[in-house]
């Protein structure tokens, strides 16, 4: 399974969840509506406008927990870092448009990383410098 899909696997699982997100005030109301909870006590921030149950919270943790692992167990079954760490590294580049900021932060972020733990790791230090090429090579430049 390449990253793409590892990604789109974990999305689905998100997908399914009930996450509400809101913006204004009509918008929280309707989406405490939609999750059946009556008070904003009853409800943990996520970030980013979003938000679950409180009592749902054990089971994101471990749909958190699980999409990460996934992640990892597929890192670290690349032997060297060209396999599933460029392919990961190459699409969290083009999502990120490293054609147009040559900036890795963002890229960095999106997958949790640091750039001492790129430096720290030569499985992902080679699977983003040969993500980096492979990029360039498609013409993104």
């Amino acid at each position: 399974m390449n990253y793409r899909e590892l990604k789109e696997r974990n999305q689905q699982d998100f997908n399914v969840f009930l996450i509400g997100f809101a913006f204004s005030r009509d918008q929280l109301a309707a989406e405490m509506e939609r999750l059946g909870v009556q008070n904003e006590a009853d409800l943990i921030g996520i970030g980013g406008g979003g938000f679950i149950r409180k009592t749902d919270r054990a089971a994101f943790l471990e749909l958190l927990e699980r999409t990460q692992d996934r992640i990892k167990e597929a890192i670290d079954a690349d032997p060297d870092g060209r396999g599933f760490v460029a392919d990961m590294f190459e699409t969290e580049l083009a999502d990120h448009e490293y054609c147009i900021t040559n900036d890795l932060t963002d890229t960095l972020e999106a997958l949790g990383y640091t750039a001492e733990e790129i430096e720290q790791s030569p499985k992902l230090k080679t699977g983003l410098t040969e993500a980096i090429k492979n990029y360039r090579a498609a013409g993104y430049e």
